[in-house]
C-alpha cells in the first residue's frame, strides 16, 4: 500500500528555517558518488574557509540561503513509498532508515503549486527524525534524484522507478532534521512536469545502526517540501483598473 498524504500546504514569509540486491547497492553507491547541487552540512566544520553552514548548507560568511523578500509554501507528499529488501508489497511503516544496516529507498510525490520555474529561488527537503528510536552514532549520506519514470503501488525493491538529475546531497545526523537543497530539481520539474514523477531518496549501506526517520505515519511529522519563491509584482493595472 503507497502511503497517502493530506495534501496539507502552508504558506508564510521566508523564514530560513540476492545478485539483484547486490547490484543495486552497488548502484545506490553510485549515484551517491555522483550526486550534484549545494554542498550539504550539519556544522560549519563541514564548510571550507569563508562559508558558514545554513540551513544544512554551506553558504558564504554573511550571507543567507533565502532572501528575507521570498514567500514560502511548505508541502507534506501527496503519496509515498518506502522499499525495502524485506518489506512486504503492503507495507506502510512508520520510518525510514538511511546508512548504517539500513537500505531503503524512499519515493516522494508532491502536488507542487503553479509556479514558474524562474520564480524559485530555493527548495528543501526536510524530513524528522523517528521520536524514541534507536538512532545511529554515524551521519548517513543521503541523495536525493529526480523520477523520471511513473510509479504506482506494484513496484518493489527490485523493481524502483529510474533516477536522473538533477540532483542533491544530505547529511543525515539525528536528532537533527534532514534537509536537502533540492533547488534545481524542483525547477526542473516544474519547466516539464511530465518528466518528473517525484523525488528518490537513497543512501549507502555500512555497519552499525542507521538514521531513522519519519514517515509521518504514526509517530513523528510527515517529510514537508519547502519551496521559497519570489512573488510576481502587481502590474500598475492590476489596482484600480487599466492605466
Amino acid at each position: 500500500m503507497q502511503g497517502q498524504g493530506n495534501h496539507r500546504v502552508f504558506a508564510s514569509q521566508a523564514s530560513p528555517s540476492g545478485a539483484g540486491l547486490a547490484a543495486l547497492a552497488m548502484s545506490a553507491a553510485l549515484l551517491l558518488s555522483c550526486a550534484s547541487g549545494p554542498r550539504p552540512c550539519v556544522s560549519p566544520s563541514g564548510c571550507g574557509t569563508g562559508y558558514e553552514c545554513l540551513a544544512n548548507t554551506c553558504v558564504r560568511a554573511g550571507g543567507e540561503p533565502v532572501s528575507s523578500r521570498s514567500e514560502r509554501v511548505a508541502l507534506e507528499p501527496a503519496r509515498w513509498q518506502v522499499l525495502t529488501p524485506t518489506s512486504e508489497a503492503d507495507d506502510a511503516p512508520p520510518a525510514v532508515h538511511f546508512g548504517g544496516t539500513g537500505d531503503d529507498v524512499y519515493l516522494l510525490d508532491f502536488d507542487l503549486p503553479a509556479l514558474r520555474a524562474q520564480a524559485v529561488r530555493r527548495a528543501f527537503l526536510v524530513l524528522t527524525p523517528l521520536p524514541d528510536a534507536a538512532q545511529g552514532s554515524s551521519d548517513a549520506s543521503v541523495s536525493a534524484w529526480r523520477i523520471v519514470e511513473a510509479w504506482d503501488s506494484g513496484i518493489d525493491y527490485v523493481h524502483q522507478p529510474q533516477g536522473d538529475r538533477p540532483s542533491a546531497a544530505g547529511i543525515a545526523r539525528a536528532p537533527l532534521p534532514l534537509r536537502i537543497d533540492v533547488t534545481q530539481l524542483v525547477r526542473r520539474w516544474l519547466a516539464n512536469q511530465t518528466t518528473t514523477h517525484g523525488i528518490l531518496l537513497k543512501s549507502s549501506s555500512g555497519a552499525g545502526q542507521p538514521q531513522v526517520y519519519a514517515t509521518g505515519l504514526g509517530a513523528g511529522r510527515a517529510p514537508v517540501l519547502e519551496v521559497y519563491f519570489e512573488a510576481k509584482p502587481a502590474s500598475a493595472g492590476s489596482e484600480g483598473g487599466a492605466q
